[in-house]
């Protein structure tokens, strides 16, 4: 999907053995975040729902 500025969605895999606050560390600048979440989620299958990770819980590993 495209926006009237020529910006879109990117769709990249996630990093295999990499922490979700070092993913967050090393690209921040380049993760837009909206409001309280950064833009990259995972996609729970149960609920068929995108689930964004919240910039105050950035833990785990994907």
């Amino acid at each position: 999907m495209t926006n009237a500025l020529g910006g879109g969605w990117d769709l990249v895999c996630s990093p295999v053995d990499m922490s979700i606050a070092d993913f967050i560390t090393a690209n921040g600048a380049n993760i837009e975040v909206l409001g309280d979440n950064y833009a990259f989620a995972q996609f729970n299958n149960a609920t068929g729902q995108w689930v964004r990770y919240a910039t105050d819980t950035d833990t785990g590993s994907f």
